[in-house]
């Protein structure tokens, strides 16, 4: 089910692309201009057996306190129908001093890829283009979900967490 595929306009391999994804480079045809590009042809694996896609900061970012800072990215969702990615810091960015807190993207979203990131030793600055996190695609898999589009909503768009109360107390 997966396969990696070049990418012509990068003419590079990207990450190994599930179902549809890359559909385009199978007849060599780029898609419509009015679809936005996937995000395996926004990026590529640094080596052919490197599970994750590097990802770079987007502008130059200074965190001058221990609170955690939304961080743009250098990518941008639609992920690819029935795929969605976790994004995970860089073993480096730890090594510096850079705390990139785990999120997941779905394959709905369509906005700027952002990541969380903190640290303890403020202040930091981080340089734009600075590769600080991965993505790593996976299969999405949901049975049930309700109709309706995410766009370029993230961070709680698609609602508040719960109390960790109320799930103790309903489990």
């Amino acid at each position: 089910m997966s396969k990696a595929c070049r990418c012509s306009s990068r003419g590079s391999w990207c990450i190994p692309c599930l179902q549809s994804c890359c559909r385009a480079h199978e007849d060599n045809k780029s898609p419509p201009d009015s679809r936005p590009t996937p995000l395996c042809e926004q990026l590529s694996a640094a080596t052919t057996g490197s599970t994750g896609l590097d990802v770079s900061t987007a502008d130059t970012v200074t965190i001058v306190t221990k609170d955690i800072v939304k961080v743009p990215l250098d990518a941008r969702g639609p992920i690819g129908q029935g795929l969605s990615v976790l994004l995970l810091g860089r073993s480096s960015s730890t090594l510096n001093g850079l705390i990139v807190h785990v999120g997941v993207i779905d394959a709905d979203f369509t906005g700027q890829i952002c990541t969380l990131v903190s640290t303890p030793y403020p202040p930091v600055t981080i340089p734009k283009g600075t590769r600080i996190a991965q993505l790593i695609l996976f299969p999405s898999c949901v049975s049930k979900a309700e109709q309706r589009l995410r766009c370029d909503g993230g961070f709680g768009s698609t609602g508040l967490p719960q109390p960790c109360k109320n799930w103790w107390q309903n489990s």
